[in-house]
């Protein structure tokens, strides 16, 4: 609780959300993207449910993890994998505003930099204009940082409530925690 309270202290959040992988925090931001839509559309018999993720991607080996990680490698083998995601070019910004801008899309996926088959990191421009764009249109931006465990890496972004920040925090030398 006292770890909780911390960190809700030195951060953007009002609550910490404890895991044991980053997988298992990605699942939770998946469940906590599509209830909050749910919760701010209530009239509403369908409400944004879809997800956009980026080519290159990786956020884990859950279903819904998979599911939302770019490569075919890791989905294939596990097909069919959760619906209603959609890739774009990692970096391309105005293909994903188009697709931020559909009206169906409960939440963003974004690692701030990328760490599988390479380092690839994103331009301030292009996490802003993600935020820019999902403000508009009501969605999440969920920032995956797990692979970096740098959360200062985007924390100029995060200054929103509609921002959910997924990262890995070593607590001892054998034992790990993800928010």
């Amino acid at each position: 609780m006292e770890l909780a309270k911390r960190l809700v202290k030195v951060s953007f959040a009002d609550r910490a959300f404890f895991a044991s992988t980053g997988t298992e925090a990605n699942e939770a931001a998946i469940k906590f993207s599509r209830k909050f839509q749910r919760v701010a559309h209530p009239d509403s018999d369908d409400p944004p449910m879809e997800f956009l993720a980026f080519s290159s991607s990786f956020h884990g080996r859950t279903m819904g993890a998979v599911a939302l990680t770019s490569k075919s490698q890791y989905r294939e083998p596990f097909a069919p994998v959760m619906p209603g995601v959609t890739f774009v070019d990692y970096g391309d910004l105005e293909a994903a505003k188009k697709f931020i801008q559909s009206g169906r899309v409960a939440a963003v996926f974004v690692e701030p930099v990328q760490g599988e088959g390479g380092i690839h990191s994103a331009t301030q421009e292009f996490l802003q204009g993600l935020r820019e764009a999902c403000d508009e249109a009501g969605a999440l931006l969920v920032f995956d940082e797990v692979c970096c465990t740098l959360p200062q890496l985007c924390s100029v972004h995060i200054e929103n409530t509609m921002t959910l920040l997924v990262i890995h925090v070593w607590l001892t030398k054998f034992e790990t925690c993800t928010i």
